[in-house]
């Protein structure tokens, strides 16, 4: 985290900015708001998939690693990033801390995991929003993407 935390306050920071100027240029509801159903949170099934999940990527973060070295990791951090990031923050993160990974290629694997991340997201929105909206969401995540690795890099 002391490696991370300012590309993480930078995308934060843009993407806020971003959100409140899309938000200012939305158009005004109608009132007609539906309902969202947000299902069971306390569901097993997901629970599963994310222990699996966590399991696949500790293995293959470990096996790249040392098989292919930063390299390796950082590769594993843009597959897994496709599905998810908690599982790759945490399986370097516990890397960074045995020492078997330095940490600045745990963050920067970690920092790859959530471009890729928001990577598809813009491409959900891109399908699911339209060509406007999912232009104007991907644009958005390029900048937040762009910020955290300048802010990455830089210090």
């Amino acid at each position: 985290l002391a490696l991370v935390w300012p590309a993480l306050v930078a995308g934060a920071i843009v993407g806020a900015a971003i959100a409140y100027v899309m938000w200012r240029r939305s158009p005004k509801s109608d009132g007609g708001d539906r309902a969202v159903d947000l299902g069971n949170p306390f569901e097993l099934k997901p629970a599963l998939f994310f222990a699996f999940l966590l399991a696949v990527i500790s293995v293959a973060a470990a096996y790249g690693a040392d098989k292919f070295g930063a390299g390796g990791l950082y590769l594993v951090g843009l597959i897994s990033g496709l599905a998810d990031v908690d599982a790759v923050t945490l399986s370097v993160g516990k890397q960074a801390a045995a020492g078997s990974v330095a940490a600045t290629i745990a963050g920067g694997a970690v920092l790859i995991a959530v471009a890729s991340n928001i990577a598809v997201k813009g491409g959900m929105a891109l399908s699911i929003g339209g060509r406007k909206t999912g232009l104007a969401v991907l644009a958005a995540f390029a900048a937040i993407s762009a910020a955290g690795a300048l802010a990455f890099f830089v210090t």
